[in-house]
C-alpha cells in the first residue's frame, strides 16, 4: 500500500512539471515585437565637449518569443561608448554606428530596426564659466502667497560645455517657483538643469528663501473721547474728542473696537485755571504702537 501510495504521488509531480513545462513553452513561444529605449552615454576627451545637438536614446526594435523579450525589457541597459573606441587626435567630426553587437540579444530573439542607426558627432573645446541663477515664478505667485522677498543661494553656478554654446549663456533657469514647497522654515532647495544636454552643471543644488509681506499696517481711529485723570472741576475742554493713529497687525486693527482704546489726559493735582495737559493711549495688553495723537495736548480751563 505504501509503494502504491509513493508512486501515485510521483505521478501526480510528474504531471504538474510537464503541466508547468508545456505552459513555459507555451508562454515563451507565443512571439511579440516591441521598442526599447536606450540611453546613450559618450565618453569625450578632456578639454573638449560635444557641441551638435545630438539623440539621448536609441530605439532597438526587437521581436521574439514572449518570456525572452519581457526579461530583456527589464534590463537596465546602457549604450557606452569609450573615447578610445572613436576618438582620433586631431579629429574632431565622427560618424557613431549603432548596430547588433552593441547590445546582446538574447537567443531566439530578433532585431527588427535600429533608430537611429548613426549618431553624428562633432567635438570643439570645452569651456567652463559662472553664471547667475535666474528664478522662475508661476504666475501670480507673489501675490497669492504674500512674498515680499526671494532669496537664491548660491547666486551664481559653474556650467561646462562647448564653448560656442557656453560663451552665449548669461544664466541658468529655476524650475517653476510655485506654492507646492512653501514651509515653516520659508527655505527649501530645487534642483537646476539646462534645458540643453549640451550643458552641464557642477552644481545642480540651490537654496531657496523667501520673506513673507509684513502684516503691520497702520489705521486712524477718530472721534475718540478723552478720560480725564483729576479732582479738580473742568469748567472748558478743548478739543472735546481726538483721532488716533495705531500701527500694529492688520487683523488685530481691524477687529479692534473703539471702546478699547483709552485717550487720557492725566491733569497734575495742583493746577488751576488755564492748563494744557499733553495726552497719551492706553489699549492693553495689545502689541500696538502708538504713531500719533492730534492733536496731542487738550486745553482746560479748571476750576
Amino acid at each position: 500500500m505504501k509503494a502504491l501510495s509513493r508512486k501515485k504521488n510521483q505521478l501526480r509531480f510528474f504531471s504538474l512539471l510537464v503541466a508547468v513545462l508545456i505552459w513555459m513553452y507555451v508562454v515563451s513561444s507565443a512571439e511579440i515585437e516591441v521598442t526599447k529605449n536606450i540611453p546613450i552615454n559618450i565618453q569625450v576627451p578632456d578639454k573638449l565637449a560635444i557641441s551638435n545637438r545630438w539623440d539621448q536614446e536609441v530605439q532597438y526594435r526587437i521581436k521574439g518569443p514572449g518570456l525572452f523579450v519581457r526579461k530583456f525589457l527589464e534590463r537596465k541597459l546602457v549604450m557606452e561608448f569609450k573615447k578610445e573606441d572613436y576618438y582620433q587626435k586631431g579629429r574632431l567630426n565622427y560618424k557613431l554606428v549603432f548596430d547588433r553587437s552593441k547590445v546582446k540579444l538574447p537567443l531566439g530573439v530578433e532585431l527588427v530596426d535600429i533608430q537611429p542607426r548613426v549618431l553624428n558627432l562633432a567635438l570643439e573645446k570645452s569651456l567652463t564659466k559662472s553664471v547667475k541663477v535666474k528664478l522662475l515664478e508661476a504666475d501670480g505667485f507673489r501675490e497669492k502667497f504674500q512674498i515680499d522677498k526671494i532669496n537664491v543661494e548660491p547666486q551664481k553656478v559653474s556650467i561646462s560645455g562647448p564653448r560656442s554654446v557656453i560663451q552665449k549663456l548669461d544664466f541658468i533657469e529655476s524650475p517653476i517657483i510655485d506654492g507646492k514647497k512653501l514651509n515653516e522654515e520659508k527655505s527649501f532647495v530645487v534642483a537646476l538643469k539646462s534645458q540643453d544636454p549640451r550643458v552641464t552643471l557642477k552644481n545642480e543644488l540651490v537654496n531657496i528663501s523667501y520673506e513673507l509681506q509684513s502684516k503691520t499696517k497702520e489705521f486712524t481711529f477718530s472721534d475718540l473721547p478723552i478720560i480725564f485723570q483729576t479732582v479738580s472741576l473742568i469748567s472748558q475742554v478743548d478739543p472735546k474728542v481726538v483721532s488716533v493713529v495705531l500701527k500694529g497687525d492688520s487683523e488685530v486693527l481691524e477687529d479692534l473696537e473703539k471702546n478699547r482704546i483709552k485717550v487720557i489726559a492725566d491733569v497734575p493735582n495742583a493746577a488751576k485755571g488755564n492748563a494744557e495737559v499733553k495726552l497719551k493711549v492706553e489699549t492693553g495688553d495689545l502689541d500696538i504702537e502708538v504713531v500719533n495723537i492730534f492733536p496731542p495736548t487738550v486745553k482746560l480751563v479748571l476750576e
